[in-house]
């Protein structure tokens, strides 16, 4: 948090009281974002639509302004090689 790294999830669980149960269950310290409206939730999620997500875990990167840095998150070490190299070119 302190270099201005946060993780957000986006879940496709369909029923919100699961989700809050895991999270307390595991200590997942990351917001979950999960739509109020049942319609929304899971594969119907419009997140899914608006990012083509096919598979789960979809990973994104995004800067600090909003653009994407990377969606090719997959294998050993990338997410974290990714991420301290997105923080590296950010810092003054």
């Amino acid at each position: 948090h302190d270099k201005g790294f946060e993780v957000v999830a986006i879940s496709l669980d369909d029923d919100a009281e699961t989700l809050a149960e895991f999270v307390k269950e595991n200590a997942v310290p990351w917001p979950q974002i999960i739509f109020p409206n049942e319609a929304d939730r899971g594969w119907s999620s419009p997140l899914v639509k608006k990012f083509s997500v096919k598979m789960l875990p979809t990973m994104y990167l995004v800067g600090a302004d909003g653009k994407l840095l990377t969606d090719e998150l997959r294998g050993e070490g990338v997410l974290e090689k990714a991420v301290v190299e997105a923080l590296e070119a950010a810092s003054p």
